[in-house]
């Protein structure tokens, strides 16, 4: 037997679903009635590893193929329902996989309450890379109602609903091409394209290099002396300040040099594939860098950041609490990593806009009178907290700039400030 999440509100799946399948998969192996019950990461990456096609989701109309395939009995399917009043509906059904009949029903209606509220409206979502092959010279990738243009070889999609999803690709000069997929985490595919023998030969795209993404990041570089010049790839780069150039640029491997009379002239390389900031000298160190790209500081220097849980191991269904402390006024971000690296600004939020943090003080979050919680919910794993901080109020408006999905990318990019599990 296995147990999918459970579908819902709506055709999305949400923290809530996944959390109430893992609880019906305990009490089902605890119950010692059903010989093998399949994990439940287990059936993501069998659905994953053998590309099964599924029609939207599971179905009870088209479980029975679905099973065969999974060599399995029986699927226990479920589905919640936001009802009037602050209630929820939880249905499920057993599904008999040999003939897909119905063999077993049940309802409950429970109360929406914080927690449960909180992880309704936190859906399961991922990043999904599209790559084609060979690289065509134009066309569309489509994928659940929204189309991109190719560019690079390929498309990103982000914070793409988990499930079955059916990946189609037309392009000039070649057959249209699709694939089906079961999307649980952050992932990458590749299409490879037949040449249409009916069209003209497509139109090679022009060379470019090839560390080059799909994507553009913001990339601030500060240097000394403020008088020098500073070219990315050999092209200056706009002056937004005495010493300071920003521009947004194409992810991949750059080139950087700075150069100034009498002092003559320094240039680094750096992948960026994430928003970061540079500083270069001449005549002086520059910021390390490893093999990843450059290594963004949580903080500058002389300023301490102190994080730590209220546990060191969580269950699932527990309520997170971190407090933090700084050795000078600051402004302060925090972000929450997950077992699968999804990254998320939990602070400031939508009760506590203000990023201003005094020194000296504990603060905890969620604070009294925030109005909200952090229930812990799957995956299970080693979670973690992490920071940026910066004294510098100029900084700050910047990274506000940025928005919150930028700014997570560049916060993975720092150390672990907090670390603790997750368990059932």
């Amino acid at each position: 037997m296995a147990v999918p999440e459970l579908m819902g509100p709506g055709d999305r799946l949400t923290a809530f679903g996944a959390y109430a399948a893992d609880k019906l998969i305990g009490r089902l192996v605890r119950s010692g009635r059903f010989g093998r019950v399949l994990e439940r990461g287990r059936l993501h990456d069998i659905l994953v590893r053998q590309q099964i096609e599924l029609s939207g989701h599971f179905d009870p109309k088209t479980v029975a193929p679905l099973g065969r395939k999974l060599g399995l009995d029986a699927l226990l399917l479920g589905r919640v329902t936001r009802l009037a009043g602050g209630l929820v509906e939880i249905s499920l059904t057993l599904v008999k996989v040999e003939s897909g009949e119905v063999v077993a029903a049940a309802e409950e209606r429970i109360a929406a309450g914080e927690t449960v509220a909180g992880m309704l409206s936190r859906r399961l979502a991922s990043s999904l890379t599209v790559v084609v092959h060979p690289p065509a010279a134009s066309g569309m990738i489509s994928l659940a109602g929204e189309r991109k243009p190719i560019r690079g070889g390929g498309v990103v999609f982000r914070g793409v609903d988990h499930g079955s999803r059916v990946v189609m690709v037309s392009a000039f000069g070649y057959l249209p091409a699709s694939k089906a997929i079961y999307l649980n985490r952050d992932a990458t595919i590749r299409l490879d394209l037949k040449r249409d023998k009916s069209q003209p030969a497509p139109v090679r795209p022009r060379a470019s290099p090839p560390a080059r993404g799909f994507t553009k990041y913001r990339l601030v570089v500060r240097f000394s002396p403020a008088h020098a010049r500073v070219y990315l790839d050999g092209a200056p780069m706009p002056l937004t300040g005495r010493g300071q150039a920003e521009m947004m640029a194409d992810q991949g491997r750059h080139s950087l040099r700075l150069a100034a009379p009498s002092l003559g002239e320094k240039e680094r390389s750096f992948l960026l594939d994430s928003p970061t900031k540079v500083r270069i000298t001449l005549g002086g160190p520059d910021a390390p860098a490893d093999q990843g790209g450059l290594l963004t500081p949580s903080a500058p220097p002389g300023l301490s950041i102190q994080v730590a849980t209220s546990q060191r191991v969580y269950r699932v269904g527990d309520h997170l609490r971190v407090f933090f402390r700084v050795n000078r006024d600051c402004y302060l971000y925090l972000f929450h990593v997950d077992a699968h690296g999804r990254t998320q600004m939990i602070f400031p939020n939508h009760a506590h806009a203000n990023n201003l943090v005094r020194s000296g003080v504990r603060h905890v979050l969620p604070g009294p009178g925030m109005g909200f919680s952090f229930p812990v919910t799957p995956p299970t794993g080693l979670e973690r907290i992490k920071a940026l901080a910066t004294t510098d109020p100029g900084q700050a408006a910047l990274w506000r700039a940025l928005g919150a999905g930028e700014l997570s990318a560049q916060a993975r990019r720092t150390a672990d400030h907090a670390v603790f599990r997750v368990i059932y």
